[in-house]
């Protein structure tokens, strides 16, 4: 079979090199990719994800089996309704169901329908009933702007003073909402699964590291590295994701709202037991650079048998262990630099997954994943640093692991 997957990130190229290693698999197009993907042997589309009628055109002329969809901008604009309307499988969330990480006041109205534990919180469209509001809260306090923001819409704001400039800002910005909700404080879980309908199937448990520099400081990004799997995280914490799991898609259904895809739940351990930050409706990046590579069943046969609607298996490697380490350039994530990449390193034990690379191997922002593996975390870790490319105008965090 032949598969297209869209979006043109680390998390892609993660996505279609595990593809292409389905004896199952002929062709796998990544469209729009990146060219640091060509390597690899997968096929680059040049087409606009959001031009759907061309990209509906190229599936239907080029003999795809199925299609996957790795970024959240393209599942809430509805990508998935339009493949279905003309009777060709697509793996991801309807425009409706995508809302459940489009609108995170959506989200919130879902998990207290559902019973799902959560941190408290407000909505607001109104700069001076929000100013109000924080002049009344403790500190610190949680400020998210409501729908997409690639991992850079939340601010945790430690006095009243950064919370009135948060809001302030967000709210300024046209037809913005913002929710206000509590901090909440523990060890942090991205537990992802796959879905179709009300069965769904759980990923090792994996843990990103959001903060730009090391120790956790500097602005939130869409993440600097990661690891997979938790084994600080035992029968309890997976009983209680699995439970939230189950709830929220009972709800979406209750909602006559179908769910065929991933969903990610953005967990907290709280002395007060497991609760959610927030959902996602794909494949957390970079946590996927961790948790597909312990996948051993065929992940192309597993997507095509739920997107038929048939039980199946998968398979995890709970030998090993990986750590991810993300290089980005100089002034990210708020004003990154485009940098030229002259020459990459020869890696001999870690992969690379490209995010962002153009014909001129130029690259702006996130741009590439280093990945290494051990028999346990310490090892990944040590793996991983070995072969971590210094190159001028990058950098990275030196703490992915700990």
């Amino acid at each position: 079979m032949n598969i297209l997957v869209i979006g043109s990130g680390a998390r892609e190229h993660t996505i279609c090199r595990k593809l292409l290693e389905s004896p199952e698999v002929g062709d796998v197009y990544c469209l729009p990719g990146n060219f640091g993907m060509k390597n690899n042997g997968i096929k680059l589309v040049h087409i606009n994800p959001f031009e759907f009628e061309e990209v509906i055109d190229f599936t239907k002329n080029n003999s795809i089996t199925y299609t996957v969809v790795g970024p959240e901008d393209v599942l809430v604009a509805g990508i998935v309704d339009e493949f279905k309307k003309n009777n060709l499988l697509i793996f991801g969330p309807s425009k409706e169901a995508a809302q459940l990480e489009g609108s995170k006041d959506f989200a919130k109205q879902i998990m207290n329908s559902s019973n799902v534990a959560t941190a408290s919180s407000q909505t607001f469209g109104d700069i001076n009933e929000a100013l109000s509001y924080l002049s009344e809260v403790e500190y610190p306090i949680v400020i998210k702007k409501d729908g997409l923001a690639s991992g850079k819409g939340v601010v945790i704001a430690d006095n009243l003073e950064i919370a009135n400039e948060v809001c302030s800002k967000f709210l300024n910005e046209t037809g913005s909402t913002i929710i206000i909700e509590e901090y909440l404080d523990g060890e942090e879980i991205s537990a992802m699964y796959f879905v179709q309908g009300l069965n769904s199937y759980p990923m090792p448990f994996s843990q990103d590291y959001k903060r730009a520099f090391d120790n956790g400081e500097g602005p939130n990004t869409g993440g600097m590295g990661a690891y997979a799997p938790l084994k600080q995280m035992g029968v309890e914490e997976r009983k209680a994701a699995d439970k939230i799991i189950e709830a929220v898609l009972v709800e979406l259904n209750r909602r006559r709202i179908e769910f065929t895809g991933i969903i990610y739940a953005g967990l907290i351990k709280t002395n007060n037991g497991i609760k959610v930050i927030e959902f996602n409706v794909r494949f957390g990046d970079p946590e996927t650079e961790v948790v597909l590579p312990l996948l051993e069943s065929d992940l192309a046969v597993n997507i095509l048998e739920i997107l038929q609607e048939k039980k199946t298996k998968f398979i995890w490697n709970d030998r090993l262990s990986y750590v991810c380490v993300v290089n980005a350039t100089k002034g990210y994530p708020s004003n990154p630099s485009k940098v030229k990449i002259n020459a990459f390193p020869k890696l001999e034990k870690t992969k690379i997954f490209y995010s962002n690379l153009d014909s001129e191997e130029r690259s702006s922002g996130r741009s590439f994943v280093i990945v290494g593996s051990g028999t346990n975390i310490k090892e990944a870790q040590e793996e991983v640093y070995k072969e971590v490319p210094e190159i001028p105008g990058f950098f990275y965090r030196k703490d992915i692991g700990k």
